[in-house]
């Protein structure tokens, strides 16, 4: 996963920076890179370890990147959360691996309630790309309440640490029991102060 989210993005933006002599002085231009990273790079994320840690290194290099080269480069790093797409299926197969004790053999699926369109995300990524850079050079693209999520994360740690230690172990214990990754929060309390998991048990 490392290699994958953080080292080719890594290599393949210095291979194009090189080879189209982005930093020629003699054909210097202003420059744009966009690059996709998640809202998980924003702090600590349940069930999803390796996944947050390969973020959170592809955030902090190209951040980085653009405040060394600020003269002649712009980067936009896009944040996005939950997207509807077909990778959750190989992602949670992936997980039920890692995570002990997954659910009597239950396949695992995610829940789809909190994921944002594709289409959707696909735009707010372009409205981001074409905006001023000072204003969108980070991009946190996510349904409630992942908005939420990195708000409290980002401006209100204290509050932000206790909150997702709670949630995390709540996501995992649900995993563990049926294979299920409960993303929307009414879920989550619904287990939480019910003990009821009714409503994320498998759909196979």
């Amino acid at each position: 996963i490392m290699q994958l989210n953080f080292a080719s993005s890594v290599q393949l933006s210095n291979k194009v920076i090189q080879a189209d002599r982005w930093k020629d002085q003699k054909n210097r231009r202003r420059r744009h890179i966009v690059v996709t990273s998640s809202v998980m790079s924003r702090g600590p994320n349940g069930l999803n370890a390796i996944y947050s840690a390969s973020k959170h290194a592809l955030r902090a290099y190209f951040q980085t990147l653009a405040a060394e080269e600020r003269s002649w480069l712009r980067v936009d790093v896009a944040c996005p959360g939950g997207t509807a797409t077909e990778l959750w299926d190989s992602a949670a197969a992936s997980s039920s691996q890692n995570v002990e004790g997954n659910a009597n053999g239950i396949k695992p699926y995610a829940d789809d309630r909190s994921k944002m369109d594709v289409q959707r995300c696909a735009q707010l990524v372009v409205s981001g790309m074409i905006g001023p850079g000072f204003l969108f050079h980070e991009m946190w693209i996510t349904n409630q309440p992942g908005l939420l999520w990195v708000y409290l994360s980002t401006y209100a740690p204290s509050i932000f640490r206790p909150m997702n230690d709670l949630i995390a172990s709540l996501r995992v214990e649900i995993w563990r029991k049926n294979g299920s990754d409960p993303l929307y929060l009414p879920t989550l309390l619904r287990y939480l102060f019910l003990g009821d998991d009714a409503t994320v048990k498998s759909k196979m």
